[in-house]
């Protein structure tokens, strides 16, 4: 009897562990000027997943209407980035995008300050540099997956408040729009990705981990 029910907890595991769930969920987006629009969520959720013992978002898609305009906007992020903010700039909208792991990171060349810029014009998402980015947008507003608040699930609404809530539980570094530049290494950055990419010299520069001064030693 043991042996059986043994087989069926390994035969189920499988299943539970790795079935994903779509959920669609609605969050109130307040911008730099004080207006508050919704912005609808869909998110594409694994199930548990080994080793890193937890569920991953697998993809995401944003719709919102464009306030000055009235023209509806759905997008579906580049994998691996995850929003951050957005804002309107002359009825343009802007999105600041962040990476998820430690591997996306990498595996988008470690942008420094750690963001990713797009523009929304002619109906298709530009990237532009950090720089092009308005000054006056500095405010994180937007949640980054529906796994980082717990109570998220289908028809799921998370006003302004609830979102502010949860950035405070979150490092100061996290609930801003940070334009000074940081170390890519102590971010998890590998040191191919910067010699691959001409940034040799962001190697040696001292960081701070574990709130440990750490001095890398040049060849």
């Amino acid at each position: 009897m043991l042996f059986r029910l043994t087989l069926l907890i390994l035969l189920f595991l499988p299943l539970t562990c790795f079935a994903e769930k779509t959920i669609r969920w609605k969050q109130e987006v307040q911008l730099s000027d004080g207006r508050i629009i919704i912005m609808k969520r869909v998110s594409v959720r694994s199930g548990w997943v080994f080793p890193e013992n937890h569920g991953m978002e697998l993809s995401q898609v944003i719709t919102f209407t464009n306030p000055d305009t009235n023209e509806k906007i759905t997008w579906s992020l580049p994998e691996g980035l995850h929003p951050y903010a957005l804002d309107f700039e002359n009825k343009i909208p802007y999105l600041v995008l962040d990476t998820y792991t430690m591997g996306d990171y990498n595996n988008w060349n470690c942008p420094n300050p750690p963001y990713f810029i797009y523009r929304y014009e002619n109906k298709i998402w530009q990237p532009i540099s950090f720089e092009q980015l308005p000054s006056k947008f500095s405010k994180r507003n937007l949640m980054d997956m529906s796994k980082s608040f717990l109570k998220v699930s289908d028809d799921k609404f998370i006003t302004v408040a609830e979102q502010d809530k949860w950035l405070l539980r979150l490092a100061d570094y996290l609930r801003s729009i940070n334009r000074k530049k940081i170390h890519p290494i102590a971010k998890g950055c590998f040191e191919s990705v910067l010699f691959k990419n001409g940034r040799e010299s962001e190697i040696n520069i001292p960081y701070i981990k574990g709130g440990i001064l750490i001095t890398p030693k040049e060849d």
